[in-house]
């Protein structure tokens, strides 16, 4: 602007100290702004690397989770193949099932054997959870040992 004055140009004095004014004024926002952008861009790297570290502390945790799942040399093959705790349960329930069907099975069978050798035995309440009260069998309810 001060060369354009100098040709003779009709722009004031104070127009030209008004835009020098107003440019100083742009050029310092800018400044402030690319120093902001420039925190600002900090702060982003140092959250992006805290969020990273996280991510690998959290990847770490899985990898220990999964080899306290990896089955033992003790084993059975079958129990390796379990990946999480749902599948865990599900087999001992499984597991619960099968035994109490292998102890009824079992009993009926001893009551069977126990007829065969006494012929005259009274089948009258016997059960898998009859007990004795009194001298006599009776069947076992869950409330009356509570």
């Amino acid at each position: 602007m001060a060369h354009v004055l100098a040709r003779g140009s009709t722009v004031s004095a104070d127009a030209l100290k008004k835009a020098e004014s107003d440019k100083k004024v742009a050029e310092d926002k800018v400044a402030k702004m690319e120093a902001a952008r420039e925190r600002t861009k900090k702060k982003v790297e140092e959250a992006l690397k805290q969020k990273d570290e996280e991510l690998e502390a959290e990847k770490k945790k899985f990898v220990d989770l999964e080899l306290s799942w990896a089955p033992t040399a003790e084993e059975s093959e079958d129990m390796g193949g379990l990946k999480s705790r749902a599948e865990f349960a599900e087999k001992i329930d499984g597991l619960k099932l099968g035994l109490a069907e292998i102890a009824e099975v079992g009993f009926n069978r001893a009551v069977e054997q126990l007829r065969l050798l006494n012929p005259g035995l009274k089948a009258d309440n016997i059960g898998l959870s009859s007990k004795i009260v009194g001298g006599q069998m009776v069947p076992d309810s869950p409330a009356e040992d509570e």
